[in-house]
């Protein structure tokens, strides 16, 4: 596959999946014109292993924007919900709707890769959203996010096996990711030994 047609957030995910000796395939156009798809099938040698899709969380440009259009000395801005967690969630409820298109029984595993190019963004809110809560430096966890918890991603969530997260701006040859299970899953145990990670090892939804 050529990494030069693929987007930012795709070539992130095949290099993540060739880190781990994965292959990633496009569906076909025919595929792809009958309805949604997710990004890739993955493959392990010739084995179909799972479903891919990469999302990418690009830097808000909303008040930016505001500000290009403002006329001098106009107040812009105002109150709105927090873009970030709307933006994750968001993501997730399409991934969803894309996975379900072609894994309606769920009997391969869905795999979600988040590629993070927004620094005021990071992997604490998508757990935050996944789960619910903030989590304290000190320890505290409050759970004040269940509104994208516990909203329309309530139960789409459980569909996908693994979240996995990767902020842009890190060194491109250590390409560091943070990875976050779905516990309940009937596909535990077999993602957790295609990516060569223990079961009791990891904080899961």
């Amino acid at each position: 596959m050529q990494l030069g047609k693929l987007n930012q957030g795709e070539i992130v995910a095949i290099e993540f999946l060739r880190k781990h000796e994965l292959r990633g395939e496009r569906f076909t156009r025919d595929e792809m014109k009958r309805g949604q798809t997710p990004d890739f099938r993955a493959f392990k040698g010739s084995d179909f292993v799972f479903y891919c899709e990469a999302k990418h969380i690009q830097e808000d440009e909303w008040l930016d924007k505001q500000l290009s259009q403002a006329a001098p000395l106009e107040v812009v801005g105002g109150l709105r919900p927090d873009p970030i967690f709307n933006r994750i969630s968001g993501h997730i409820h399409e991934a969803a709707k894309q996975f379900a298109a072609v894994n309606g029984e769920h009997q391969l595993p869905n795999v979600m890769v988040f590629t993070n190019s927004d620094r005021a963004c990071g992997f604490r809110d998508l757990v935050s959203v996944l789960t619910g809560n903030f989590y304290a430096e000190d320890g505290l966890v409050e759970p004040i996010y269940l509104q994208h918890s516990e909203g329309r991603i309530r139960e789409e969530k459980h569909t996908i096996d693994l979240y996995v997260w990767h902020d842009d701006w890190e060194e491109r040859e250590r390409l560091f990711y943070r990875l976050f299970y779905n516990r309940g899953s009937v596909h535990y145990a077999a993602v957790c030994e295609l990516f060569n990670s223990h079961p009791g090892r990891h904080r899961c939804v």
